[in-house]
């Protein structure tokens, strides 16, 4: 294989790119290597190049945006191509969990070291993710963040999403399977991690490894104000695990059954109800270029 260039998947709509500054990371990169950068007109457009670059053998995609363009991505192209990252987006989590830097031209000179890693790819329902997935609550909570508060405030969107959504959701019973265990774990609750991150300051899966292919469970069993409470005090860092109100594993597979059809998230991008998931890691591995 025969690397010519560089194509810089670019969304201008992410949380923080910086056109200017990208532009100019890219004129650095081109002392090295040709380089252009391809703005994405809509999502239709977005998948059109990330399959024409994936599929080039003179190419490296370079995807900069947020989540939500990597998860893109994972979902549209061959994961046999190595792919590298330019952080953009409001959160970012992929980033940070590979310790991408954030700023612009540090992150385009990280392309040209070559250092590739193969991280683990979850699926759920024919669906990648990098991150982490979510059955329940916080599907609900990413669906009613609206563009504009997001614009405004970041992750701050969520919090006050999360206190509204709280007042009148009704939870699902959640059947949770792992493995070939018969019986079930039952809750309201699940999120399942292949990183530490979540969002934010939160690690629900402090002791999650992205090349260990394990998913990272933790079902919460009843959802209220107090369980929730405990759960991101958890998640900060600020007090044990929650073992009253909650269950942590770890498995290779997993599924869930909802007694009603139920939103999930997968990586922040939410998806229609559904009462049946399944959860695995997939044998091929995302190779990202990192530090």
């Amino acid at each position: 294989m025969t690397l010519k260039r560089i194509e810089i998947i670019a969304n201008p709509n992410s949380g923080t790119i910086n056109i200017g500054k990208l532009e100019k990371a890219c004129e650095h990169i081109n002392r090295f290597l040709p380089s252009k950068i391809i703005f994405t007109k809509t999502f239709e457009h977005a998948i059109e190049v990330s399959k024409a670059a994936s599929l080039n053998s003179e190419v490296i995609p370079v995807l900069c945006g947020g989540d939500g363009t990597i998860f893109t991505y994972i979902n549209n192209a061959s994961l046999n191509k190595f792919f590298a990252i330019v952080p953009g987006g409001t959160a970012n989590v992929i980033a940070k969990e590979l310790g991408i830097p954030f700023n612009t031209l540090m992150a385009c000179k990280t392309i040209l070291t070559a250092a590739v890693k193969d991280v683990d790819v979850g699926v759920c329902n024919n669906k990648k993710f990098l991150f982490a997935a979510g059955v329940g609550f916080d599907a609900e909570v990413a669906a009613n963040v609206s563009s504009p508060l997001k614009a405004r405030v970041g992750q701050y969107a969520y919090h006050l999403s999360a206190l509204k959504t709280l007042l009148t959701y009704s939870p699902p019973k959640l059947e949770i399977f792992a493995d070939d265990n018969l019986k079930p774990y039952i809750g309201e609750f699940a999120i399942i991690s292949n990183m530490r991150r979540y969002g934010g300051d939160l690690f629900f899966a402090p002791k999650a490894r992205y090349d260990d292919s394990l998913l990272d469970v933790l079902v919460l069993k009843r959802l209220t104000l107090k369980t929730l409470m405990k759960l991101l005090k958890y998640a900060r860092g600020a007090g044990a695990f929650p073992v009253e109100y909650a269950y942590e594993f770890k498995c290779s597979n997993l599924k869930i059954v909802a007694d009603s059809a139920v939103s999930f998230q997968l990586d922040g991008e939410v998806f229609e109800p559904q009462k049946t998931f399944q959860f695995a890691i997939l044998p091929e591995k995302a190779k990202i270029i990192t530090p």
